[in-house]
């Protein structure tokens, strides 16, 4: 769905067809670079990518010739060049809000004027009763795929992690549940304009996240 419905529908075409250079932070599996670069053949692209084991798939996924770098997103300082795209793909809830805010700054000191930011996340919703529903899967997904364990231990702590859900804390593993005002930096507007929040679902397209777009100022 996040590639059918996210990238050619929504963003690329009114957003970045003429830019050059992007980069997207922590690409994990790769599918999304997988049809960022089927779609501009053309374009300069670097993907990032904490794990090595994850940067390893690239090679079953992607082009040889494209530029692949095992970082920490929260250090970029290596980029080759100033970018006209930073894309965050389900990427930022892994971060908490002073990482998010270093990485604010670091992506700012590395664009081109006029760039922009493109994120795709899922935000806590403001009703009570989504946001428990909305916990409740996130923590599920954090426990099952960082317990450090055999699958049947992974499957069993996740399904506990929904039963008894103050044991299990998902920033202990990895995933800090962001809102909008705060996805990246708490005062956002110092540094770039928010130019649209996309809702996909008013598009009718079954997804749950949205689209932030920030220009850099």
């Amino acid at each position: 769905m996040f590639e059918k419905f996210y990238i050619p529908k929504i963003i690329w075409w009114e957003y970045i067809q003429s830019w050059d250079y992007v980069v997207e932070f922590w690409s994990w599996q790769w599918h999304k670079s997988e049809i960022l670069l089927e779609s501009w053949i053309d374009m300069k692209f670097t993907g990032i990518e904490l794990e090595q084991q994850m940067l390893d798939k690239s090679i079953e996924r992607l082009w040889s010739h494209v530029d692949l770098r095992q970082w920490n997103m929260i250090d970029i300082q290596s980029i080759p060049e100033r970018m006209d795209v930073a894309c965050f793909f389900q990427s930022l809830h892994h971060l908490n809000t002073e990482q998010r805010s270093q990485v604010a700054t670091n992506i700012y000191q590395n664009m081109n004027d006029n760039a922009r930011v493109i994120i795709v996340d899922s935000f806590q919703p403001e009703n009570d009763l989504m946001k428990q529903i909305f916990d409740s899967v996130n923590r599920f997904y954090a426990v099952l795929w960082h317990y450090p364990d055999t699958k049947i231990q992974q499957i069993t702590h996740a399904l506990m992690s929904i039963i008894s859900p103050d044991i299990y804390n998902a920033e202990d593993y990895g995933y800090f549940s962001p809102q909008e005002y705060n996805i990246l930096w708490e005062k956002q507007d110092e540094l770039f304009d928010l130019k649209e929040s996309i809702d996909v679902k008013a598009y009718g397209f079954p997804c749950i996240s949205k689209i932030l777009i920030f220009k850099k100022k």
